[in-house]
């Protein structure tokens, strides 16, 4: 294994920036969610050629083209590589969330924003843990629904994953997670 793809693979393991990206690549933007790089191609804009990524985004929003040159600052990374880096962040202890619903719903978002996997799984981790024993607000609801929606895109790039399946699987990791943090509710 070469010194670059040795990089790469441990990038793709915990859902790294890398900036040189090739097609096939499983990639995400931090506000569009999970896709294949389906190509790079030269588009003249305004007289000048650039380089694009062409996306294809797997939550049936059609496709991304991203220049190139703006991948950084567009915040493109790869896609987490199995679940392993969501698993280990959803066993490890939740954090207290402000009672204040402004703070504690900013901080949230700025997690699931922040175009890393590791900051939307604690988001999730948080906000199913206060589901558990406090419950959730409306918009608490939506952004722990944005969190799932964001990691299920990333576990449907996996080679044995659909998105259905994903789903699945993600439930059953925070069910187990948040069992171990707080025992289930009572059946009545």
């Amino acid at each position: 294994m070469t010194a670059k793809s040795t990089k790469r693979q441990a990038a793709l393991e915990i859902g790294e920036e890398e900036l040189e990206f090739e097609e096939g690549d499983p990639i995400v933007h931090p506000n569009h969610g999970a896709g294949r790089l389906l190509s790079i191609q030269t588009w003249a804009v305004g007289g000048v050629e650039r380089n694009y990524y062409n996306i294809e985004l797997i939550n049936e929003h059609g496709t991304l083209m991203i220049p190139v040159e703006q991948a950084e600052e567009a915040g493109l990374r790869l896609a987490i590589s199995g679940e392993d880096a969501i698993k280990k962040v959803l066993r490890k202890a939740p954090q207290e969330l402000s009672g204040d619903h402004r703070k504690r719903q900013s901080d949230i978002s700025d997690k699931i924003h922040s175009g890393k996997a590791v900051k939307v799984a604690e988001a999730l981790r948080d906000l199913a843990y206060r589901e558990r024993i406090d419950g959730l607000t409306e918009r608490d609801s939506k952004l722990k629904s944005e969190a799932e929606d964001l990691l299920i895109g990333e576990l449907a790039l996996m080679a044995h994953h659909d998105r259905d399946s994903a789903a699945s699987r993600l439930y059953e990791i925070v069910q187990e997670a948040m069992d171990k943090h707080v025992p289930p509710p009572e059946e009545v």
